[in-house]
């Protein structure tokens, strides 16, 4: 029998490499000229008269050449392959969230310790279905500066992803969390957000300053806001992020040559009502799309896959109208790393929209996977042979087998007849949450314990410094 082929539906910007290479060479030009707004006189006076850069009052200039010279070392460690068609989906579930949504699916409350325990459970429970992550918020019970250290040793208890938390944003938290690495044979990386537009400051940087020595690498990233504090343009704002993450990693560069830097632009659109991250928007995705077509003139891939932050505190209709957009699309480009289970533009999680992004994720996934196609078509005989008696294509074995193979079969999603829904009154919200029960009820994953115990013992001394 002929080989089945796949013909596969796919989305793209065909952006040219003439069209990227313009937006390379005007980014370049404009960190040149504007340079970086730096208040730290330490930094100031450790960068003037480095070849290469220029410092003029407060604000460093890095040359075209220098800023050349560092994304020419940048790709000799970069040259991240695209991902194969036939990969399957990751969904990461984030430990931002600060707000849970409850049962009703109207309200939210904070994160208890039992919450965010009860979700690293869930997430481990999960793994089968491509949910990765540790925890899936901020316990509001335990006292605020600790609060991300119980993040981490609920993690390591209940999950094979635990020890880390995206919060903690002090240099007394930075040395803690930097133990905490070592202890876990981990590396120990800090990232540096440059407020746009070009500033090089922040707590984030007082960290770097402070902690010169402790890290093994560094990021750098900068969310310029369409309209807001960068030009009303997809092309320009995106610019502008090339050229606040290449000129400020080439600074910090300079300062750590011994340290790998990478850059992650990461523009943004905003909200007209109110001026603030316009998550879940058509103008957020289009943006964080473009990574894909973008990033790899770097020899870069989308470092988090596929950004689908959602506008929406809970879930409903339009939380799976923005995240089925964000699925539907990234999976068409080429992305199969999403998030997962978060709403708010990531300050809320709900077990059961988590639930709804497996079944969303899985439906764009079928539906990426395309059409088998052969050139050839052969067994005319049986397919007649069928078509002709009394039988049913789907009373055939070998048909039978095709259909379990190829067919998508939802969990919570079902079809259904008037009929079928009166007489059943099918309700996947309840469903989602007696699953999560279900899978929380019978979570069993023994940590490592070693590692856990190391952890303890510097989260207690963090306990009794706090």
């Amino acid at each position: 029998m002929e080989p089945e082929t796949r013909i596969r539906p796919i989305s793209s910007f065909g952006i040219t490499p003439a069209q990227v290479q313009l937006m390379h060479d005007t980014a370049l030009e404009l960190a040149e000229r504007v340079g970086f707004l730096v208040r730290n006189n330490g930094v100031l006076r450790r960068l003037d008269g480095r070849p290469g850069l220029t410092v003029r009052g407060s604000r460093i200039h890095p040359g075209r050449k220098r800023m050349a010279q560092f994304l020419s070392t940048h790709r000799a460690r970069h040259n991240d392959p695209p991902t194969h068609p036939n990969a399957p989906p990751t969904l990461f579930v984030s430990d931002r969230p600060l707000h849970l949504v409850d049962d009703d699916l109207k309200s939210l409350r904070p994160f208890t310790t039992q919450d965010v325990i009860d979700g690293a459970k869930l997430v481990e429970m999960l793994r089968d279905k491509g949910v990765n992550g540790g925890v899936t918020g901020l316990p509001s019970d335990v006292p605020a500066r600790l609060a991300p250290f119980e993040q981490i040793l609920i993690a390591l208890r209940y999950g094979r992803n635990g020890g880390y938390s995206s919060h903690g944003f002090t240099l007394w938290h930075a040395r803690y969390m930097e133990q905490i690495a070592r202890a876990l044979g981990q590396p120990y990386a800090l990232g540096v957000w440059t407020p746009s537009p070009f500033r090089l400051e922040g707590n984030e940087l007082e960290i770097v300053l402070a902690m010169e020595g402790a890290f093994t690498s560094l990021g750098v990233g900068s969310m310029p806001l369409m309209g807001i504090t960068a030009p009303m343009s997809e092309q320009e704002t995106w610019i502008q992020a090339l050229a606040e993450t290449i000129g400020a990693a080439t600074i910090l560069s300079e300062m750590y040559p011994g340290v790998p830097v990478d850059f992650w632009p990461h523009p943004k659109s905003a909200d007209l009502s109110t001026g603030g991250y316009g998550a879940g928007s058509p103008e957020w995705s289009l943006l964080d799309a473009l990574k894909y077509e973008i990033l790899p003139f770097y020899g870069l891939r989308p470092p988090w896959g596929r950004c689908t932050s959602e506008g929406p505190a809970v879930p409903g209709a339009q939380a799976q109208m923005e995240r089925t957009a964000a699925y539907l699309s990234g999976y068409l480009q080429g992305y199969r790393f999403f998030d997962a289970g978060s709403l708010a533009g990531g300050d809320v999680f709900s077990p059961v929209q988590l639930f709804y992004d497996i079944e969303t994720v899985q439906w764009c996934e079928r539906y990426a996977r395309g059409i088998a196609w052969r050139d050839r078509i052969e067994g005319l005989d049986r397919w007649a042979e069928i078509a002709s008696s009394d039988r049913l294509f789907a009373e055939d074995p070998a048909e039978v087998a095709r259909m379990r193979q190829t067919y998508w079969t939802p969990r919570f999603f079902k079809p259904s007849t008037a009929g079928q829904y009166i007489a059943i009154m099918p309700d996947a919200a309840r469903d989602a949450l007696a699953e999560a029960r279900r899978l929380i009820a019978a979570h069993q994953y023994e940590p490592d314990w070693k590692k856990l115990q190391e952890v303890q013992k510097i989260v207690d001394h963090a306990r009794q410094n706090a």
